[in-house]
């Protein structure tokens, strides 16, 4: 658990160090190093928002117009 703790650690400050050059005016980070990136910390918010969702949800049956209103509105 430690070493999870220290990676992440070490990640939040690479980040934030990243973070304050960019908000500085460096140059941005080149697309094919950022969008893995990118796309991790998506998917870390889209399952986010999935738990909140499910969490709301509770035991309570899922209504079918629920989901195709999902589906329709995109």
């Amino acid at each position: 658990m430690e070493h999870d703790d220290s990676a992440r650690r070490r990640q939040a400050e690479a980040l934030r160090a990243l973070a304050a050059r960019l908000e500085e005016g460096e140059p941005a980070l080149p697309t094919d190093v950022f969008a893995p990136v990118a796309r991790e910390i998506e998917r870390r918010e889209d399952e986010a928002v999935i738990a909140a969702a499910w969490a709301e949800q509770g035991k309570r049956e899922a209504e079918p117009w629920v989901f195709f209103r999902g589906r329709a509105q995109g």
